[in-house]
């Protein structure tokens, strides 16, 4: 399920002085429709919540995003190089990494349950800039420098 903003659903927020407005769209079918509602609205960007659909589905869900003007937020960085406007998570390498060191110590005899739980710890922030001229929006400086990666 894909969501937009934040909080229960068909509520408005302030915050920043930007209206925030929450979304559902539980299948593909309802994809076109929640996305041209979205921009009706006054949306200029939508922010996707990390989940199984919106990873599989990503490709589509900025396919839409881009067919209505609407720039994606993701969190995960393959969606950034779809063309999302920015994707802003953790390094899933890394991660992968770091899990392959969990198994070796188990095959070498800890106990699972003598490991410490760890947090990513490295993040990536990729930005788009051809989807953000798409949409019409600019990159503060100050973003782009600590950006991990810049799509042209």
């Amino acid at each position: 399920m894909a969501r937009t903003g934040f909080g229960p659903p068909n509520k408005q927020r302030r915050a920043v002085g930007l209206k925030l407005r929450a979304t559902s769209v539980g299948s593909l079918a309802e994809l076109d429709d929640a996305m041209a509602a979205m921009k009706r609205s006054g949306a200029v960007v939508f922010i996707v919540q990390p989940s199984p659909f919106t990873f599989r589905y990503r490709d589509q869900l900025v396919e839409a995003a881009t067919k209505h003007g609407l720039g994606a937020i993701f969190a995960f960085p393959p969606a950034a190089r779809a063309g999302a406007l920015v994707a802003y998570g953790p390094d899933y390498a890394d991660l992968c990494r770091r899990a392959a060191s969990y198994a070796d110590r188990i095959l070498k005899g800890t106990k699972p349950s003598d490991l410490a739980v760890q947090e990513p710890t490295k993040f990536d922030l990729i930005i788009n800039i051809k989807t953000t001229r798409a949409v019409g929006l600019t990159v503060p400086e100050s973003l782009r420098l600590q950006a991990t990666e810049i799509i042209e």
